[in-house]
C-alpha cells in the first residue's frame, strides 16, 4: 500500500492549482517551465489523480512566484514544516554564528536553572520558549548567511 493517500494527492493538486494561479494562469505558467498548458491543467485537475506535477516543474513555478505551495504540502506529508530564511547581509556570517551560540547558551542556562528543582514553572516555561524561538531565528539567519559560502576566517583557514 502506498503511503500517499487520495487526500494527499488532492492536497498536492489544490496547491498546484493555486500555484498556477499565482503565476498568472496556465498560459503564463507554461512560459516559465518545460511543459505546456494542457499538461499543467492536468497536474491541477482533481479528476486525474495519476497525473501529478513533477518536482522540476513545481520548482520552476515556485521559484518564479516565491510561493512554496507544493513544497509546503509535501513537507506536511512527512510531518515537517518549511520556514522562510531571513534576509542576510554578506559579511555578517561570523556575527550571526556567534549570536546563534549566545542565544543557545541563554536557553541552556534557563534549562539548567529550571532543572535545579526538577520542575518547569510557568515563568521558566515562558523564558525557555522565548529562548528557543530566538535560537531558531538566530540559527536560520546564520544558516542563510552560510549557505554555499565559506566562512571568511582569513588566509589558509
Amino acid at each position: 500500500m502506498r503511503p500517499t493517500q487520495p487526500r494527499d494527492i488532492r492536497a498536492i493538486k489544490t496547491a498546484t492549482s493555486a500555484l498556477i494561479e499565482e503565476c498568472g494562469g496556465v498560459e503564463a505558467a507554461a512560459t516559465i517551465t518545460r511543459v505546456g498548458k494542457s499538461q499543467l491543467s492536468d497536474y491541477a485537475n482533481p479528476h486525474k489523480p495519476d497525473v501529478v506535477i513533477p518536482a522540476d516543474v513545481a520548482a520552476d513555478l515556485e521559484a518564479t512566484t516565491h510561493a512554496p505551495l507544493i513544497t509546503a504540502v509535501l513537507a506536511r506529508l512527512t510531518h515537517h514544516q518549511i520556514m522562510p530564511l531571513p534576509e542576510a547581509v554578506r559579511g555578517d556570517e561570523l556575527r550571526a554564528c556567534a549570536e546563534a551560540l549566545r542565544v543557545a547558551a541563554e536557553a541552556g542556562v534557563t534549562l539548567f536553572d529550571a532543572a535545579a528543582d526538577g520542575l518547569l514553572d510557568d515563568a521558566e516555561h515562558g523564558v525557555l520558549d522565548a529562548n528557543l524561538g530566538a535560537l531558531v531565528a538566530a540559527t536560520l539567519r546564520a544558516r542563510a548567511l552560510l549557505a554555499g559560502r565559506p566562512l571568511p576566517l582569513g588566509q589558509g583557514a
